[in-house]
């Protein structure tokens, strides 16, 4: 398809540790291990999207942080943390930052 064919950059990276604070084999140990994240996204769009568009975010540059930190509180539960930054290159100025937390229990 056309779109296929526009010419653009992109490219990821990621670095993450698991840092063991506890005992993980107890199954009632609290707070047995830290896991930080952190991701660097970019891509670059040479190309310019017609006037009219219905997509002009197709053409965008975009720069995006992810910081994470993941908390085992007990063996079958843990807490997610997450934060993302963007830098849109979009014509006005765009906000939209993200955060989220998620409990997640295995059962």
């Amino acid at each position: 398809t056309a779109i296929e064919r526009l010419a653009r950059l992109g490219f990821e990276v990621e670095a993450a540790y698991r840092l063991v604070i506890g005992d993980m084999g107890d199954p009632k140990a609290l707070f047995t291990s830290l896991q930080p994240a952190v991701r660097f996204s970019r891509i670059d769009n040479d190309f310019q999207a017609p006037a009219g568009f219905p997509a002009p975010s197709l053409a965008w540059d975009w720069t995006k942080i992810d910081l994470g930190l993941r908390v085992t509180i007990m063996r079958s539960l843990d807490l997610t943390l997450e934060y993302s930054h963007h830098d849109i290159g979009a014509k006005r100025k765009i906000k939209h930052d993200e955060a989220l937390a998620t409990l997640r229990l295995r059962l």
